[in-house]
């Protein structure tokens, strides 16, 4: 028996930090923590989550950790951040899907890929499940990517390349039945593209279960990576129009699979 599953990057999560509370200025990348031991729970490229002045989420990516007390972000706040705001942290490990910042100052907002490939899968109750049996293969139907809220990719394109991962996430080579020989070049948004393909189980994985993943070659590494408005080489988000209560935010954006495979495949 087979089972039809929508498989796609995984989504985030929030973690406490230890302690603490922090503050931040309107057009400042600084937080000033109070009770904070940034040096123990932070890694440079996690995010910052907490409620600004208005009310409204804000989110920071960290460039620098200076002390347990203070860190810069890769971005400056779009509102203040009142001093003894609680926060939360999304860590760098689980940045797998892509996202971008809105920011309606300009008209084309660049993606942000995370590191290496990320796995496809779905989550049941709180568990993220990506493993597919190693005597299985799985059939594609059809590739889609999904964007939040009214964004649009900006007359640039998603360039998504598809590999092998064991179960630890290590790529073991290109699925080379997907795509240009594992490349695909993705114009639009919300919308499915037929691909109708059977990905066989890698040749050796060295366990029982493998995973597919994928990431956007043509995404940017982090915030402070070189950008320009004008580069339409890199995947980049239409700004035009955006509402104001996102400013500032990051937003992800979801890559998936519709596929058919064994009724007992994805653990």
């Amino acid at each position: 028996m087979s089972i039809e599953s929508v498989i796609e990057t995984k989504h985030w999560r929030t973690t406490a930090p230890t302690s603490g509370t922090i503050s931040g200025a309107a057009g400042s990348p600084n937080i000033l923590g109070v009770g904070t031991v940034f040096l123990t729970d932070l890694d440079v490229n996690d995010m910052i989550v907490a409620e600004d002045s208005l009310g409204r989420r804000a989110m920071g990516q960290v460039m620098t950790i200076t002390d347990d007390l203070n860190i810069v972000l890769r971005n400056n706040l779009v509102n203040a951040i009142t001093a003894g705001a609680s926060f939360s942290i999304i860590k760098v490990a689980d940045l797998t899907q892509p996202f971008f910042r809105a920011d309606n100052t300009i008209n084309r907002a660049a993606v942000i890929a995370p590191v290496n490939f990320s796995p496809l899968g779905v989550v049941e109750a709180g568990v993220f499940l990506s493993e597919i049996n190693r005597n299985e293969g799985v059939f594609v139907k059809s590739l889609f990517i999904r964007m939040p809220f009214q964004y649009t990719l900006a007359d640039s394109a998603f360039v998504l390349r598809f590999s092998y991962l064991n179960n630890s996430g290590t790529p073991l080579g290109a699925i080379t039945a997907l795509g240009e020989i594992s490349y695909f070049n993705v114009p639009g948004e919300n919308i499915e593209i037929p691909v109708n393909k059977f990905v066989p189980t890698p040749l050796s994985t060295g366990t029982s279960t493998w995973q597919i993943g994928v990431d956007v070659e043509n995404g940017l590494s982090n915030l402070s990576s070189t950008y320009s408005v004008d580069d339409f080489e890199i995947a980049s988000v239409s700004q035009v129009n955006a509402p104001d209560s996102l400013q500032g935010q990051f937003l992800p954006i979801a890559v998936g699979l519709r596929i058919l495979h064994a009724d007992n495949a994805l653990l």
